[in-house]
């Protein structure tokens, strides 16, 4: 077992058992009000100047600091009990040493909280997608780039985890920087170690969703829901909780064009626990533990357009560009965890591979 790093400073277990953290979900970003008021007189912080909170994520609070020459850097506070993560998180950034990824700088114990040091890059690929007007040749560019970023982690047997747009940070106008950030739910596969749901849901692998174990196919599924967002401009799931998620992945299975025997297998297999208000809403009963999500899904009255719609109908798009880009969709979105396309696999595709050919090995 690969150990975890020791900490300046320790003045508590760090061992101690792992808080409950509840699945995030896409909401504003709400502040520790407590966080703020124990620092309004605190100027610095292990030598950092305190400039701005910026938000507060799953596991902790992140601040803009300073050094004393003035650099910026992000300071992350991890709250108490999840030290940890904290812990695995600071060894995979060790390991990773700013190759593909954000640069830890530093980390030391403060108030009996764990605090890391990164640097600062403030724009994020979720920037890009909704802030900018995104060609097909950029498209193709960031899913070489992400794809070539979540390689290298997976040949250091790495899983991220926490796949999505604000997940990796780059300089404006500038694709080929871009690296990965938030590693929160991160774990190294030969660890024995299961990170919390941290994930946002939408783009959280259904494998994930019904309580089994990751693997870096996982990562593989998070990468297609951000590859239909790059796309799209939006969510592949329209998000109002994880129960409206389960109920369309299981429509996104459907219209993959898979056999009969297939889909009826999937209706079989997925079952899900509703939450008593979503089952209600729908006038279901819910004293069952578990119910079919096929049942759940036939009682929905919202159309949810295909992905095979939309892409066709992508307006300047070459016909092959678009039936590749559908190709590729559906492989890293499949049910089956272990025939989702490989790194490897997205390298290779057409999509790809009509751009980047020659510089692809």
């Amino acid at each position: 077992m690969i150990a975890l790093p020791k900490i300046p400073q320790q003045k508590a277990n760090i061992f101690q058992k792992v808080q409950t953290v509840e699945p995030m979900m896409m909401q504003p970003i709400i502040i520790d009000e407590d966080f703020i008021n124990e620092h309004e007189e605190q100027e610095t912080i292990h030598g950092y100047v305190v400039r701005e909170i910026i938000g507060q994520t799953p596991t902790g609070v992140e601040m803009l600091v300073e050094n004393v020459i003035g650099q910026k850097f992000i300071l992350k506070a991890f709250d108490e009990g999840i030290e940890d993560i904290g812990r695995m998180e600071i060894k995979l950034l060790q390991i990773l040493k700013g190759k593909k990824a954000v640069n830890m700088t530093d980390y030391f114990f403060y108030n009996k909280k764990l605090h890391m040091v990164m640097n600062y890059i403030p724009y994020s690929l979720q920037n890009m997608i909704y802030e900018q007007n995104i060609t097909l040749k950029d498209i193709k560019k960031i899913m070489l780039r992400i794809t070539n970023i979540i390689k290298y982690m997976h040949d250091q047997n790495i899983l991220h985890g926490d796949i999505q747009p604000q997940s990796f940070r780059l300089t404006p106008n500038n694709i080929p920087s871009m690296i990965a950030s938030n590693f929160q739910c991160a774990r190294i596969l030969s660890v024995d170690y299961v990170p919390q749901k941290l994930q946002p849901v939408h783009y959280r692998a259904p494998e994930i969703i019904q309580g089994k174990q990751s693997s870096k196919n996982t990562d593989m599924w998070s990468i297609g829901c951000l590859f239909y967002e790059l796309i799209m401009k939006k969510p592949l799931f329209d998000v109002e909780s994880l129960d409206n998620v389960v109920v369309q992945q299981l429509h996104l299975f459907k219209y993959q064009h898979l056999k009969a025997p297939v889909i009826n297998k999937i209706e079989e297999e997925m079952y899900y626990k509703f939450s008593t208000s979503f089952l209600k809403k729908l006038g279901l009963s819910t004293k069952a533990a578990k119910l079919p999500v096929y049942h759940v899904y036939q009682t929905q009255k919202q159309f949810w357009p295909t992905i095979n719609d939309e892409i066709l109908c992508m307006e300047k798009w070459k016909q092959e560009d678009k039936e590749n880009c559908i190709k590729l969709l559906y492989g890293l979105l499949n049910h089956d965890p272990n025939k989702r396309l490989s790194c490897d696999a997205i390298l290779k595709s057409p999509f790809l591979q009509e751009q980047f050919g020659f510089r692809i090995k």
